[in-house]
């Protein structure tokens, strides 16, 4: 039984490792590459889903077996040159639960956006004249549960502007 979890373990390990491992894929900048072959945007993408389940039996001290599932993504878009640095940023984020005796919840349902433009004097300093937008809403109708007849919001109702 120990060898077996031994064993087991080392597979998940090796298999995480090489999963989560990437290349960086930046072009230095060389006198030997041409102008058009330089991109000055850096891009980094980010997609997830995660899964849990709870499942009660003969379980006297209370809770509900349920089942729950979020989706989410993060893309960021970053452009760097000379005393400018402009960032973009994505996420993206829905989650649904199902609970023993109970309707289809969301559990989660963010749709952001965020971009920093900043400027410095020179290349010599770090500090930055930024400036910032922010928009932050929802994909669909969300419910004071377990009332589902009337929407307290809806896709796009709020959405935040700042």
């Amino acid at each position: 039984m120990r060898f077996l979890f031994i064993y087991y373990f080392l597979i998940a390990f090796f298999v995480s490792k090489n999963i989560f491992s990437q290349e960086n894929n930046i072009i230095p900048y060389s006198k030997n590459v041409s102008n058009d072959t330089i991109s000055y945007w850096i891009k980094q993408n980010k997609v997830g889903f995660d899964f849990t389940q709870i499942a009660f039996v003969n379980w006297n001290a209370g809770g509900a077996s349920s089942i729950s599932g979020l989706a989410k993504a993060n893309f960021v878009r970053t452009y760097c040159r000379k005393n400018y640095k402009w960032e973009n940023e994505l996420i993206v984020r829905y989650g649904l639960n199902k609970q023993e005796g109970k309707e289809l919840q969301k559990t989660d349902d963010v749709l952001l956006f965020n971009s920093t433009f900043g400027y410095r004097k020179d290349t010599l300093t770090n500090w930055y004249y930024s400036s910032k937008f922010n928009f932050n809403t929802q994909f669909t109708n969300g419910y004071a549960y377990p009332n589902t007849s009337i929407s307290i919001s809806k896709p796009f109702a709020p959405a935040y502007l700042f």
